[in-house]
């Protein structure tokens, strides 16, 4: 095959995929011409390192990639790395690409014209301000793609530093979507960068959507309210409606984590309601089908005292419960201690131990069991236990 291309360059039969003029000259010269015609609007990259494995250029850019992206990357943060690492950052972000301003922040549109053009085409991806309604995504690997295409012909580590400086400088304005769910970026960015550089299949699976004012002032009221709750069905209650505004306009990211906070507190409050209510049903059970029922009077003591326990908590938790909650319980409990106490001497009439054996276990089921059931509902029956026929 080399012969054959050797063969092939010496006949000069040369035909180039453009209708532009190349000047016919030494085959170098007219490919370097070639290359000029293609990629008119190339971005320059002078990152040094990237011919040798030695040059570590690669985990270089790796780490400007991602402190761009998350929006940290600034003159001090330059200023603070290693030798090798701060001569190429100011040579490629600085002198090269124009984004670094005179006070050392980074420029939301850069100096050098090919590079701003690059970031104003991206701003036009994501159309306008106005209303979440109104904007459109814009796709990750799309934009990758575009960079890389002619006429710009970046390489994927140029791309991913252009997308990082666009999306990090505007983090406040924007939010990723990967799989149409709203996601942290230093989540993202672990999937998105599992080695030097981007992933394409994660950017393909990623948008970008601005997040207008009237968007966040919506988020900001929801979560400031929420945050106000103190009871437990509230606070379930404002993680539905924030599950319905995130359909319609997913979390900013600078409120992600004040979300995230409240969500937790939430999703451990449904757990919290969940096992109330089934402790209350367990207490029923025992009273209502295992007691009155069953006129089982046992039971029905010990499901009245663990009614007495629920609503002692829930007293001393004060403001997790709802006046609706406590109640509830309240009711219950009432119900119960009557049913307890106009119960009680008809069955202490029939207690007897059989033999002298089982008189421990009696007194113990007696004064400890039944005893301290009757002590939580503050019942003076317990008193009567003591004089239980032997």
């Amino acid at each position: 095959m080399q012969n054959q291309f050797s063969e092939l360059e010496r006949a000069r039969h040369i035909v180039f995929a453009t209708d532009k003029q190349i000047a016919r000259s030494r085959t170098k010269n007219m490919l370097t011409q070639l290359f000029d015609v293609i990629y008119p609007k190339r971005i320059p990259f002078p990152f040094d390192g990237f011919h040798t494995a030695r040059g570590n250029a690669a985990k270089d850019c790796q780490v400007f990639t991602k402190d761009l992206f998350l929006g940290n990357l600034d003159r001090d943060w330059i200023s603070a790395r290693s030798v090798q690492q701060r001569n190429r950052a100011y040579e490629v972000l600085d002198k090269s690409w124009g984004v670094i301003s005179d006070d050392g922040s980074i420029r939301m549109k850069p100096s050098n014209n090919a590079v701003r053009e690059i970031i104003e085409l991206l701003e036009s991806q994501l159309g306008g301000t106005e209303g979440f309604e109104t904007q459109k995504p814009m796709n990750m690997g799309e934009a990758m793609r575009l960079l890389c295409a002619p006429p710009y012909g970046c390489n994927i580590a140029s791309a991913g530093m252009i997308l990082a400086l666009f999306i990090g400088r505007r983090k406040n304005e924007l939010n990723l979507l990967k799989n149409n769910q709203a996601v942290k970026f230093e989540n993202w960015l672990q999937d998105a960068i599992p080695g030097n550089f981007f992933d394409l299949s994660v950017l393909e699976v990623t948008d970008v959507v601005r997040v207008s004012k009237d968007s966040l002032s919506e988020w900001e009221n929801l979560l400031d309210e929420w945050d106000l709750e103190t009871t437990l069905v509230g606070k379930v209650d404002f993680r539905n409606r924030a599950m319905e505004l995130n359909e319609r306009i997913p979390v900013p990211q600078q409120l992600y984590y004040k979300y995230k906070h409240l969500n937790d507190q939430a999703n451990d409050a449904l757990v919290k309601l969940n096992a109330w209510q089934h402790d209350i049903d367990e207490a029923l059970e025992k009273v209502l089908n295992k007691g009155i029922e069953k006129d089982n009077f046992n039971w029905l003591s010990w499901g009245a005292a663990e009614l007495a326990d629920i609503i002692d908590r829930m007293l001393r938790e004060g403001k997790q419960w709802t006046k609706e909650q406590v109640e509830t319980v309240e009711k219950h409990l009432a119900y119960a201690r009557l049913q307890t106490q106009q119960r009680f001497s008809k069955w202490l009439i029939r207690q007897t131990v059989v033999d002298i054996e089982q008189l421990s276990k009696f007194k113990h089921h007696m004064l400890k069991n039944i005893g301290s059931n009757l002590e939580k509902l503050g019942l003076d029956e317990k008193k009567a236990i003591r004089g239980t026929r032997k």
